[in-house]
């Protein structure tokens, strides 16, 4: 019961990246990283498996790229930081998974922060006062200049809202926000899913990242459907299907139209000719520098805003690939289990793989992933193994139970 308290509170320090200071020395954030190393130490879960082994190699070849191109002390402060904390993110989590099978804690945690995140950000966007008052608490990189922005500008419409995680984190974690207030234990759609999941995706929609709200619906449509099918039949299903797709349509075209008049980021959607000339240049970069260097990179490029750029200007040729083979695994495992899952029986497992996929794509446009150490990856992994391994252990033990009837 201790261990399941310390995750929940080391958890939600996470999910707030707050930066506040206890007593002017350290952050929740980093007392709770320290707190949960100890306890998982004390029950012997400080061990590499294959995938961390792998990830170990990948982060030295980024130390040596950092150490070659002048910032090791740059790489010093993000091992700490991040990795560090994902590593105990990543161990804690197969804990509580897989031994306490306690994996409600990671939803409800997730639910809970992302409906708060949601509600101020939509404060944000309508620029309530409360909104702004919550948000400098947590002091996430540009809170400070949040008032200050809105001061100048009559809306917040081309600019993406931070809520409480940050305006880059926001459009990552309200998508798996809508993910996780789906579940509840008998795999039913229920009202009050329906109603926390609403006031998520309205957020999210403010928010005005593009790939995080395209995710966070189809993401959606898809448990939907999952949570309906065990009570609809072959009329039913082809019903619903026509229904989303009417829906999605008539959402599209006057959507489209209310975007396009007010100004709104979701507008600029087919301008990628900048994104596309900073991806010529960090491509430049990669076959210049073979060993790598992402603050070189970022001081004389830009930061390269894709999974697979970032992997080798992190890591080099060499600990590119190796983190590139951990996310190849990652997606062939997923997909394998999503083709073969049973919704009604595994529907953890589901949230999990879903929550990995939306972090994934999101990675694709963005600069936060594997590669910068994100704590969400490795607990949406670790949760997806124990699941995967505690599915097929009783698997095993039904097929013996047959036999000896």
């Amino acid at each position: 019961m201790f261990f399941k308290v310390l995750y929940v509170l080391f958890l939600t320090c996470q999910l707030l990246y707050g930066s506040f200071y206890i007593g002017g020395v350290v952050t929740p954030r980093q007392l709770m990283t320290i707190v949960m190393f100890i306890a998982c130490y004390r029950i012997g879960m400080i061990k590499l498996d294959k995938y961390w082994g792998l990830y170990l190699i990948f982060i030295i070849f980024y130390g040596m790229s950092s150490a070659l191109t002048g910032y090791f002390s740059q790489y010093s402060r993000q091992l700490i930081g991040f990795y560090m904390t994902a590593y105990v993110a990543y161990q804690s989590t197969k804990v509580i998974v897989g031994k306490y099978k306690a994996e409600a804690l990671i939803f409800y945690a997730f639910a809970a922060v992302g409906v708060f995140d949601a509600i101020v950000t939509i404060g944000q966007y309508l620029y309530m006062p409360w909104a702004n008052d919550v948000v400098q608490v947590f002091h996430f990189e540009g809170s400070e200049n949040l008032s200050e922005f809105q001061d100048f500008h009559e809306s917040l419409e081309g600019y993406t809202v931070p809520g409480i995680v940050g305006d880059v984190m926001n459009g990552y974690f309200l998508p798996l926000a809508c993910i996780f207030v789906w579940y509840n234990r008998n795999v039913m759609f229920r009202f009050l899913n329906f109603l926390l999941w609403s006031i998520v995706m309205v957020g999210l929609f403010f928010v005005q990242q593009r790939t995080g709200f395209a995710t966070g619906i189809v993401a959606s449509i898809f448990i939907m459907y999952q949570l309906l099918s065990n009570r609809m039949g072959f009329v039913a299903k082809t019903l619903f299907f026509i229904f989303t797709i009417i829906a999605l349509s008539v959402f599209w075209i006057y959507g489209s139209e209310f975007v396009e008049e007010s100004g709104s980021r979701y507008a600029l959607g087919g301008d990628m000719s900048t994104r596309s000339d900073l991806y010529s240049r960090c491509i430049d970069y990669i076959f210049d520098n073979p060993w790598g260097g992402i603050f070189d990179c970022g001081n004389k490029v830009g930061m390269p805003h894709n999974l697979f750029l970032n992997a080798f200007i992190y890591g080099g040729y060499i600990g590119g690939l190796f983190v590139l083979y951990i996310i190849f695994e990652q997606f062939k495992i997923c997909v394998r289990e999503l083709i073969h899952i049973n919704v009604r029986e595994n529907f953890a497992l589901l949230l999990v793989i879903l929550a990995w996929f939306s972090f994934f794509i999101c990675s694709l446009a963005h600069n936060l992933s594997i590669v910068t150490g994100d704590v969400h990856v490795w607990i949406f992994w670790a949760a997806i193994i124990c699941l995967i391994e505690r599915d097929a252990i009783n698997s095993q033990t039904s097929l013996l139970s047959l036999k000896r009837r």
